[in-house]
Formats: structure tokens, sequence, C-alpha cells
């Protein structure tokens, strides 16, 4: 399991590591383009590969935040819409997670100009190796947005709702 450095979550707003899963097993499967309301088809062994990841996720918060609660089911998505192309933050817009990781299926580099970018003190500007999480926070003081340059980019989301994120806020 990934060891993750928390300090860059709470000052730059994410985290990053690498899962052990199959990093293929999704890739027969049709993503959707970003869409909260589309349900996927799993396999067997794609189900038991996304509780792989669950539970490997889960291990990594459980280290930090003892109450968390995933809010709806894992999102699958490919591209970028153009509201996530711009800095946002998910959890002021009214969405019912504060926390959320997306899981890279797809590698980012400076060549294929696919990235995720999280914007807090200063600018941080991630490309993920395929199987990496970048497990975002969605705290007011930071905003992300996410690249799709050429190729292919699909993920797995993650929302996960976390009470003392909120606490830590108020102080």
């Amino acid at each position: 399991m990934a060891e993750v450095d928390m300090t860059t979550f709470f000052a730059d707003g994410f985290a990053q590591g690498q899962l052990q899963f199959d990093t293929y097993a999704f890739d027969d499967l049709e993503f959707p383009q970003i869409d909260y309301d589309v349900q996927v088809k799993l396999s067997e062994y794609q189900k038991q590969q996304l509780s792989k990841i669950q539970t490997q996720l889960e291990l990594i918060i459980k280290k930090t935040f003892p109450e968390f609660k995933l809010t709806e089911e894992p999102g699958f998505w490919q591209g970028v819409t153009k509201e996530n192309n711009k800095f946002h933050n998910d959890f002021t817009f009214g969405d019912k997670f504060n926390s959320n990781i997306l899981v890279y299926l797809e590698e980012g580099t400076i060549e294929n100009d696919n990235y995720i970018e999280v914007l807090g003190v200063d600018k941080c500007r991630i490309y993920p190796l395929r199987g990496d999480f970048v497990w975002l926070n969605q705290q007011p003081q930071f905003e992300h947005r996410a690249n799709n340059g050429e190729g292919i980019r699909r993920v797995i989301h993650f929302p996960y709702y976390i009470p003392s994120l909120d606490n830590k806020d108020k102080k």
C-alpha cells in the first residue's frame, strides 16, 4: 500500500500515491464523459479490482481520519468537461463530498498534456502515473482543475465526506 505524505494534503490541497491493482482490468470498459448519473456494467473481476482499490484508499484515509463516508458509488469518467477544466472547488459548489480521490488509468505527461492542477498557496501541476491516486482536499482554500490535452484520460472517482475536515476549516 502507498505511503502518503499528508503534509501536502493540508498544505497544498492534495496527496498522491500509487495503488496496487490490475490497472488494465478496466481497459475494455466504455467510460462515459464525466456524469454522476451514468452507471457502468462491471464484470465480476472489475468489481473485485474496484473493491481492492477502495480498500486501499480507505486504509490510507483511516491513518489520518477515523471517521469518513463514501457519499456515492465510485464514478467512471473519461475526458474533462468544460466546467472541470476551470478552477473550482466541488464542496464549495454544493457537492456532498469534501474530499475526493481520483484513480488514474492513463499516464499524464507533459507531452500528452493530461494533468490535474491544484491551486492553494501555490499552484501544483500533477502528472499522474497509471495506477496513481490523487486525493483532493476540498476545503475552501483549495481549488483544482483537470486538463485532457491529447489521448485518453480515464479516472475512477471516489467521493468522501470527512467530518473533521469541516472542523479544521472552522478553527
